[in-house]
Parts: C-alpha cells; sequence; structure tokens
C-alpha cells in the first residue's frame, strides 16, 4: 500500500485535473472562431496571390513590348555616347593650352585665402612688421 498517494497527493491531482479539462474547454470553445479566422485569413491570402499573378503577369508583358520595341537598345546606345562624350571632354580638358597656367593661378588663390583665414596659432614675426614703414 505505499504506492496509494496520500490524500494531500491526491487532492493536488485532482486540482491538476480540473486545471487542464477547463483549459481544455476554453480552448474548445474558441474553436469556431478561430477557425473562422483563419478561413478569413486563407481568402485574403488567395486575394493577394491573384492579384501578385496579376501583376507578374502584366510585368512580363511590358517587359516583352520594351524588348520588342528597341528601346532598351536604343538606351544602351545613348547611354554609350554619353560615356564617350564625357571621356573626351575630360581628355580635352586635361591637354587644353594654358592648363599649367590656370593649375598655377588656383595654387596662388589657394594661398592667398589660406593666409587670409583667420587661425587659432599666433601670427608670424615675419608678418608683423610687413604693413609697417
Amino acid at each position: 500500500m505505499a504506492d496509494d498517494p496520500t490524500p494531500q497527493e491526491g487532492a493536488r491531482r485532482l486540482t491538476r485535473m480540473n486545471d487542464w479539462r477547463r483549459d481544455l474547454s476554453e480552448q474548445i470553445a474558441g474553436l469556431p472562431k478561430s477557425i473562422a479566422e483563419l478561413r478569413t485569413t486563407v481568402r485574403d491570402l488567395r486575394k493577394v496571390v491573384e492579384r501578385l499573378e496579376i501583376a507578374t503577369e502584366t510585368l512580363e508583358q511590358a517587359n516583352r513590348i520594351y524588348e520588342s520595341s528597341g528601346a532598351m537598345e536604343a538606351a544602351r546606345a545613348m547611354t554609350d555616347a554619353t560615356v564617350r562624350v564625357n571621356e573626351a571632354a575630360r581628355e580635352i580638358a586635361r591637354n587644353a593650352p594654358g592648363r599649367d597656367l590656370l593649375d598655377a593661378g588656383i595654387s596662388d588663390l589657394q594661398k592667398l585665402l589660406s593666409r587670409l583665414r583667420p587661425s587659432d596659432a599666433e601670427p608670424d614675426d615675419s608678418d608683423a612688421g610687413a604693413g609697417e614703414g
């Protein structure tokens, strides 16, 4: 008789069984609502899939029209021509007459601007007496 549960163990088992029965009953009671929600979700998903199929077919048709019209080749040709024009313009700018004078002028301007720019450093002694006379 050592296997017989004590009255406290029996009461705990009975309480757990009642809790399980109550939880199961609540789940079963909510099942029709869950099934209705699932049906609604499936119906909505079917609409989405149908619309995606239509959109995909439309895009494929537009792509076929675009490819057959020659627009893609024209776009490629225009892009290639633009690249060639840009390369030619860069080459002209690199080899332009007077380029060295322009570079020297820009360098002088940068030096002048850097001298005019206020700095946190103390003034140089060589520049301090330059304005006096």
